[in-house]
């Protein structure tokens, strides 16, 4: 019983992160939601960091603050282009084709 013990001690990171199992420690506390947006934000915007670390590397004129700025807005735009492409192909697949503009109005000759 003591082995299976400290098995379960050694393994408990590894099933914490990588199967998912919910524990007493992390259940419906602030960690699990500190836990979790830690974990979105380095999966999400890691590898546009890592290039934006790089690009003040190539180009001198773009200071690290800035090419740091530039990466997360990437991220974002990607997002919103998510976002676009989505709703664009629900339209499509409803049979929504129709394009509403913008009535115009007669301007008052001065």
């Amino acid at each position: 019983m003591l082995v299976t013990g400290k098995i379960w001690f050694i393994r408990s990171p590894n099933l914490l992160v990588l199967h998912g199992r919910r524990t007493t420690a992390l259940n419906a506390t602030w960690l699990k939601w500190a836990a979790n947006l830690a974990a979105w934000y380095l999966l999400t915007f890691t590898p546009a960091l890592i290039t934006s670390w790089t690009y003040p590397r190539r180009d001198k004129a773009v200071g690290l603050p800035r090419a740091l700025m530039l990466g997360h807005s990437f991220v974002v735009m990607n997002y919103m282009s998510f976002l676009c492409a989505w709703s664009a192909l629900f339209r499509m697949v409803r049979g929504q084709t129709g394009w509403t503009k913008t009535t115009r109005e007669a301007e008052a000759a001065c």
